[in-house]
C-alpha cells in the first residue's frame, strides 16, 4: 500500500512506525479536517505526511488543507501523496479565508534562518505576528482549535541560577539586538493565542519546541545539527563561533509530533507546554564532540573560535536546561535521544 509513493523512504518508513505507535493520537482526527500552516516546513511538512500515512495505512479519511509558499516544492516533498491533499498556495500574512469548515489549524509556519532574521528583522516579526493573527481569524471564523508551535527561544535568557527551567521561568530579551524580533515575535504570538482564548474563547494551545531535527531535516540547513553532520560526514574540522559553552536543549521531530498532537487533545485551553528531551541536554561544544566522535572517529576536529560578529547571527548563549514535566503529566514521553535524531536524519540524507 505504501510502495511507490516517491517520498524519502527513511522518512517513509520512520513516520509510518510512528503512526503505528501512536495511532491512538491520529484516530481523533479521522474524518476531521486539519489545516498545517507551513506544510513544506520540516515539522508541517512531517505532520502532513504524517496525516496522509495514516490515511493510507488504515484507510482513514482524515482531510488534510496544508498551507505552503511554493508548489513545486510541496509535489517534490509529497510525491504521489500530494493529490490526497488540498493545498493553499500564498504568504501565510495574505489568508483572510478558508471555505472549507476546519477543526483544528497547527500553525508551524515560522522563518527558521539567522541569516534573514539579521537581514530583515522587520519581516520576520511581521511574518510571525501578522500571519499569526490572520491564522487565528480564521479559527474565529470556523470555531476550530488553534495549536501554535513556539521555539524554546521564547524563553530568552534564563536566569542562571535555576537548575531547571520550566514554561514560566520566562528571562531576559535584548530589544537593542536585531536578532530579538524571532525571540519577541514568538513570545507575542503565544500571549496572542492566550488573548484570543480569554477574548473569543477559542481553544488555543502553545507548544514551545526544543531544537527539534531528525529524519528528513534539509542537509543545506544553516543551523548547528546540519553543520556539525556534514562537516563530519567530510572528515571536515567543525568550527563553532561561540564559546561553545551555550547549553542546546533538542527533541526529535518525531517527538515533536506527538508532542503537538497530545497538547491538542489533552492540554489546557491558553496553556504552553515545552517539548525537549531532558537526556539530549548538553552544551553546543559536548554536541560538536559527540558528532565528531560518531561520524568521523575525531577527524573532525572542535576548534572555539569565538566570533565576537558572527556571534551576532545568533541566539545569545544559555544556560538554560528545559523541562518537559508539564507535557509529561498530560501523557507524553519522549522515545529517540540525540544519537537516534543524527543517525536516521544522515540517513534520510543518503
Amino acid at each position: 500500500m505504501l510502495e511507490n509513493l516517491e517520498i524519502n523512504l527513511i522518512v517513509k518508513k520512520e513516520l509510518s512506525q510512528l503512526v503505528n505507535k501512536h495511532k491512538k493520537l491520529f484516530d481523533k482526527f479521522d474524518n476531521k479536517t486539519v489545516a498545517i500552516s507551513g506544510a513544506t516546513g520540516l515539522i508541517g511538512g512531517q505532520m502532513v505526511l504524517s496525516f496522509a500515512l495514516y490515511n493510507q495505512l488504515y484507510g482513514k479519511n482524515v482531510n488534510i488543507i496544508a498551507l505552503i509558499r511554493n508548489n513545486e516544492k510541496a509535489k517534490n516533498l509529497f510525491g504521489k501523496l500530494y493529490s490526497s491533499i488540498s493545498f493553499i498556495e500564498a504568504d501565510v500574512r495574505e489568508i483572510t479565508k478558508i471555505e472549507h469548515s476546519i477543526d483544528i489549524i497547527f500553525h508551524t509556519a515560522a522563518v527558521t534562518q539567522s541569516s534573514f532574521m539579521v537581514e530583515y528583522p522587520v519581516d520576520t516579526l511581521d511574518i510571525m505576528y501578522q500571519g499569526t493573527k490572520r491564522l487565528l481569524e480564521i479559527a474565529r471564523q470556523h470555531r476550530s482549535q488553534f495549536v501554535y508551535i513556539s521555539s524554546m527561544e521564547a524563553f530568552g535568557i534564563t536566569d542562571p541560577n535555576k537548575s531547571i527551567i520550566k514554561e514560566e521561568d520566562i528571562g531576559y530579551i535584548d530589544l537593542t539586538s536585531i536578532r530579538s524580533t524571532y525571540s519577541e515575535g514568538k513570545r507575542v504570538c503565544e500571549l496572542l493565542t492566550t488573548a484570543y482564548a480569554a477574548q473569543y474563547n477559542l481553544k488555543t494551545h502553545n507548544v514551545r519546541l526544543a531544537q527539534s531535527f531528525g529524519p528528513g531535516s534539509d542537509r543545506n540547513d544553516n543551523r548547528v545539527f546540519s553543520y556539525f553532520a556534514n562537516s563530519a560526514l567530510q572528515n571536515k574540522d567543525i568550527t563553532i563561533k561561540s564559546s561553545g559553552k551555550s547549553m542546546g536543549n533538542y527533541v526529535d521531530i518525531r517527538d515533536a509530533i506527538t508532542a503537538i498532537l497530545v497538547v491538542s487533545q489533552q492540554g489546557e485551553v491558553g496553556k504552553t507546554y515545552t517539548a525537549v528531551n531532558e537526556d539530549s541536554t548538553m552544551s553546543i561544544d559536548e554536541l560538536a564532540l559527540l558528532v565528531s566522535t560518531r561520524f568521523s572517529s575525531k577527524k573532525s576536529k572542535v576548534i572555539i573560535e569565538n566570533n565576537e560578529i558572527e556571534k551576532q547571527k545568533f541566539a545569545p548563549d544559555t544556560t538554560m536546561k528545559l523541562s518537559s514535566k508539564k507535557l509529561r503529566t498530560i501523557g507524553w514521553h519522549p522515545d529517540y535521544t540525540i544519537t537516534n535524531m543524527f543517525d536516521d536524519m544522515i540517513s534520510s540524507w543518503r
